[in-house]
């Protein structure tokens, strides 16, 4: 499959998590929502196990690989609760476009401790999108 083709069915299939993520929130407590999701995430998983193996793609099971894939989950888990705590509060027009630049977070963070670098037209691009969440969630 061609990747913007990918990327494409990737935000579809976001914004559809994103509506489904407050309906749950509208009819359940955050704290419900964020346990019952990530159980599905697991069940819906398993499936992957076979991709892997038909890939034979090895798996690092040192200290450092199992670490980070930790630390990845107990972020990934806190930050689906503060999201839901949020969307049970908030507007979805409000949250999703708010949260939606968190990329720009990681593109900080990868600066600062992978070396990476920011261009001046990327950093632009940042700002402007910073600048249009506020638009769109500051409701003016």
């Amino acid at each position: 499959m061609h990747p913007n083709l990918l990327i494409a069915l990737c935000i579809l299939l976001w914004g559809v998590w994103g509506l489904s993520s407050k309906l749950s929130n509208v009819h359940n407590a955050p704290v419900f929502v964020t346990l019952a999701t990530n159980i599905l995430y697991a069940l819906f998983s398993i499936p992957l196990l076979w991709k892997l193996k038909e890939d034979s793609t090895p798996i690092n099971w040192n200290f450092s690989a199992i670490s980070w894939i930790v630390l990845t989950g107990v972020v990934g888990v806190s930050s689906k609760l503060v999201f839901n705590l949020a969307l049970s509060k908030s507007p979805a027009s409000t949250v999703i476009p708010a949260t939606s630049i968190y990329p720009i977070v990681t593109a900080v963070l990868a600066v600062l401790f992978l070396k990476e670098k920011i261009t001046m037209v990327q950093g632009a691009g940042m700002l402007l999108c910073m600048a249009g969440v506020y638009l769109v969630t500051s409701g003016r």
